[in-house]
């Protein structure tokens, strides 16, 4: 019920998609931010999610790192903003800068 108000306030229908890219649960990728190595939980051209990351992050906050190897890529650089956290340590973030032959090796992958 409450979803439904929300939306009708936001002018969303319930099959409005708000992502602008498709997101992949079931292809991890391998991220290492500030030493420590994650898969991601899920993806996609827009960010990534992990689950259990070391320490509290605030929103906004900036992380680079490597991603990869992607579909026979070896790793590229990133940088991300932070977007989410819960209090479980999982993070969702935003690409701000990503090596160009991850994100071409990226898009070319297809969920299972």
């Amino acid at each position: 019920m409450l979803k439904r108000i929300i939306q009708s306030f936001l002018g969303l229908t319930p099959q409005t998609d708000r992502r602008r890219h498709r997101r992949v649960y079931d292809r991890p990728i391998k991220v290492r931010v500030e030493g420590n190595k994650y898969e991601t939980h899920d993806w996609s051209l827009g960010g990534f999610r992990i689950k259990g990351y070391h320490r509290t992050l605030e929103i906004g906050e900036r992380l680079s790192g490597k991603i990869g190897p992607v579909d026979g890529i070896k790793a590229g650089d990133f940088v991300v903003d932070v977007v989410r956290t819960t209090d479980d340590g999982d993070v969702g973030v935003r690409f701000l800068e990503i090596s160009s032959e991850i994100f071409l090796a990226m898009s070319g992958l297809k969920s299972c």
